[in-house]
């Protein structure tokens, strides 16, 4: 299915963050968005379930300006 490889996977905004505190999954088009909506914590606790970084994401077809 093409659908299932559009996923946190295959996108290029995802990255590994190694913190002095924290470390763990990071989205560099989404993190800003949801900071500013107060849904920071929601999205890192996505970003740390599997089920989450598999699953189709519509956000990767857009570009980050």
């Amino acid at each position: 299915m093409i659908a299932s490889s559009k996923n946190c996977h295959t996108c290029q905004h995802l990255e590994w963050v190694d913190g002095d505190e924290n470390s763990g999954w990071d989205c560099n088009k989404r993190h800003d968005q949801m900071y500013q909506q107060g849904r920071e914590d929601e999205l890192l606790e996505n970003l740390d379930r599997e089920s989450y970084r598999q699953q189709y994401k519509a956000c990767f077809e857009s570009k980050v300006p």
